[in-house]
């Protein structure tokens, strides 16, 4: 339990819930009827502080008046709203909610600049809302410029030292006229490009990671700068695992019964670790970016031309049959999607490594956990004709083989050692 919820303890009514609830039948009965575990409610009646959510669900189903717990409830609430403090200056009306778990990050924030920490007040707080701080940031930064352009001048001589600089008042009406044409006028085509091409040959925020499943490349799950250790999969790899998992065990699969990420070898070149700087090759040298080739092979310390030819293969080793696959399917990615495969168009760029046999081990790992013909096509960009001769030389012992090769990578905590993580974790001993 949080530090959060052992403090409200003291300001749940336990004496005034357990007289409602002797009043009202068996706590069995009463949980029932709500539809919650008989535990919780045994659990509120010995101290424990209930959540917010599950307490106004055993009031209400069990008609119970709420008029004493109104303000234990705001305060157990575990969604706070919020109101934007900028709306007298700004006349900004933005509402929404935020969690606790927000709530404690703002206040860290507030304190590391040496603010006071917000607490809510009926169970409401006013702070400004992300745009509204950032125009008063941008307010702030532009107040610092200008008092250092105009040092000299008074506030109302500003307006003619920038008439002059521009060149008179009619060259800055002018010039403000074409700059609303210029933003009103529909972006050209070829416009639109140059855009979406920026945005593919940009550093990427996010890094590329091997799927647990197929591994082959997928982009990150987290735009932070450490090491991300979410699992990855393609969605299509991920539903295919747990669809065989389901079939075969007659339940879900756990979190921790993923499949861990593949193991890399302890000696050699790892390229798997270089996708990052290998895609901006590959995107380069696509879009015929000398100058940002060249910036690339200087920062890597690439001492010839085959070096930049081997990287943008090793990329294409690693990469899947679809763009939409590595990179997410939002409305934005997919316009840039659709420039990546312009500029290197997939499967068709996996030719060679399709036609060596490269992607075979690929075809019957996914075979082997009952992937869809279509999909592992779209993984691998192998073709049907290709799919079903590999599949029909894969004898049981090599879909066997395969299963097992993932499976070693899953980690799945038996019911022993869930007990001894919960008793590990509440101080107790592990003998």
């Amino acid at each position: 339990m949080s530090n959060w919820m052992f403090e409200l303890r003291r300001f749940f009514p336990t004496e005034k819930f357990r007289s409602d609830v002797n009043q009202r039948g068996p706590v069995s009965v009463l949980a029932g009827r709500a539809g919650i575990g008989k535990a919780e409610p045994y659990a509120w009646l010995a101290g424990r502080a209930p959540r917010a959510e599950g307490l106004a669900k055993f009031l209400t189903a069990n008609e119970i008046p709420d008029n004493d717990y109104r303000d234990y409830l705001a305060r157990a609430a575990s969604k706070i709203r919020a109101v934007c403090s900028s709306r007298a200056s700004t006349k900004c009306h933005r509402e929404w909610t935020m969690t606790r778990r927000q709530l404690g990050a703002l206040n860290q924030r507030r304190e590391q600049r040496g603010l006071v920490p917000l607490t809510p007040d009926d169970g409401v707080i006013s702070t400004p809302c992300a745009p509204c701080a950032r125009a008063e940031t941008g307010l702030r930064a532009l107040a610092r410029e200008n008092d250092e352009r105009f040092e000299g001048f008074r506030p109302n001589e500003r307006p003619e030292v920038v008439e002059e600089s521009m060149g008179g008042h009619q060259v800055m009406e002018l010039n403000w006229k074409n700059f609303r044409t210029m933003i009103r006028k529909p972006k050209a085509a070829s416009h639109r490009a140059q855009i979406a091409l920026g945005h593919v040959a940009a550093a990427l925020v996010k890094g590329f990671m091997l799927c647990h499943l197929c591994e082959l490349a997928v982009v990150e799950r987290h735009s932070g700068k450490g090491p991300c250790n979410r699992p990855h999969f393609h969605r299509v790899c991920l539903f295919a695992f747990r669809r065989w998992f389901s079939r075969t065990n007659g339940r879900q699969a756990s979190a921790n019964e993923l499949p861990g990420p593949p193991r890399l070898g302890k000696r050699g070149p790892k390229p798997e670790l270089r996708l990052h700087r290998n895609y901006r090759i590959l995107m380069a040298w696509a879009r015929k970016g000398r100058s940002a080739l060249r910036a690339i092979r200087n920062e890597a310390g690439f001492s010839s031309r085959a070096t930049v030819t081997e990287a943008r293969k090793a990329f294409l080793h690693y990469a899947t049959g679809s763009w939409d696959l590595m990179f997410s399917k939002n409305k934005r990615i997919r316009k840039t999607n659709a420039y990546r495969q312009d500029l290197v168009p997939l499967p068709q760029s996996l030719d060679s490594e399709l036609k060596s046999g490269g992607r075979d081990a690929v075809v019957v790992r996914l075979w082997a956990f009952a992937m869809p013909v279509d999909d592992i096509a779209a993984v691998t960009g192998a073709d049907h004709t290709r799919i079903a001769h590999v599949t029909r030389a894969a004898t049981d012992d090599d879909l066997e083989a395969r299963r097992r090769e993932i499976l070693n990578r899953c980690q799945p905590v038996g019911a022993d050692q869930r007990g001894l993580r919960k008793r590990r974790d509440r101080g107790g001993s592990a003998a």
